[in-house]
């Protein structure tokens, strides 16, 4: 049997965000105030891969999500997949983001936090929760992509890490991984407690029914201020946010427009050769 936590990160909807098809800008940016919040999806599959460990060799499985109360609602989502209690490590007595080199961050774009500082809480959590065998995460937030928060929680645990993980296998005590790199399958293995991070391809997450939607409602669902995790907290150094937001807006896109009015092939596809060549595509 083992004892499972599933860090689950209150995302923005980035399906909200609304583009311009012939312009390509935003009609939110540079905010993205408003835009409603869901499960991140790749930790829809760490989830999925934790109930599925949880199937086969039995024992609990515990999500933990850094966010405001408003996140009970995703959080109980979970609870109805297949979790069997869910950990809300409340921000609101969280201090918002100091000023850090001369800008500050905006409460209504983001948490108000950066990576750092919720690892810290997210461990702190897992530390008094006590007894974590594997943790598991998304290799990357769908709204922010930055990939850090697993392996500085690995860190600061001082647990073994597998991240951007599509197979993952458990024999024994020992957990066996595969990912990708450069097109090829690498695999790894490292003992119990250890994080991983999974992508996209290990599973196809699965939808809760009508019962189980109805019997999470009474599964355990806990609320922990920073008072609740004062002890642990002090273990890890000052909860201090190092990173600011500052903007949010689109890449530069400065294209060629060049149109070629030969309608015959030949001329046209001499046309465009000589252009490549021009432009150092080609020699």
């Amino acid at each position: 049997m083992v004892k499972i936590a599933v860090c689950l990160k209150s995302a923005l909807d980035t399906t909200g965000i609304n583009v311009d098809a012939i312009s390509g800008n935003t009609s939110s940016m540079p905010t993205t105030k408003g835009l409603p919040r869901k499960i991140s999806d790749f930790d829809r599959n760490a989830l999925e891969e934790g109930i599925r460990v949880k199937e086969k060799l039995g024992g609990e499985l515990i999500t933990f999500t850094v966010a405001d109360e408003s996140a009970k609602e995703f959080i109980r989502e979970a609870l109805a997949i297949g979790a069997d209690r869910g950990v809300l490590i409340s921000q609101s007595e969280v201090p918002i983001l100091e000023e850090v080199n001369g800008s500050s961050t905006d409460k209504s774009e983001t948490t108000g936090l950066d990576y750092l500082a919720i690892s810290k809480l997210l461990v702190a959590a897992i530390l008094k929760e006590g007894g974590i065998d594997l943790i598991l995460c998304g290799e990357v937030s769908v709204d922010w992509f930055s990939g850090q928060t697993g392996p500085r929680i690995s860190q600061l645990l001082g647990i073994p890490q597998i991240t951007s993980v599509k197979c993952l296998n458990i024999d024994g005590d020992l957990i066996e991984a595969t990912k990708n790199v450069d097109g090829q399958d690498l695999v790894l293995s490292c003992p119990f407690p250890a994080l991983v991070s999974v992508t996209k391809a290990i599973n196809q997450p699965r939808l809760p029914n009508l019962m189980q939607i109805m019997a999470a409602t009474s599964k355990p669902l806990n609320i922990w201020s920073l008072d609740d995790l004062a002890e642990e907290l002090s273990k890890l150094g000052a909860l201090k946010c190092q990173v600011s937001f500052d903007s949010l807006e689109p890449a530069p896109s400065n294209r060629k427009s060049q149109v070629c009015e030969d309608e015959e092939p030949e001329p046209a596809a001499a046309w465009l050769l000589d252009n490549l060549k021009k432009e150092g595509y080609l020699r």
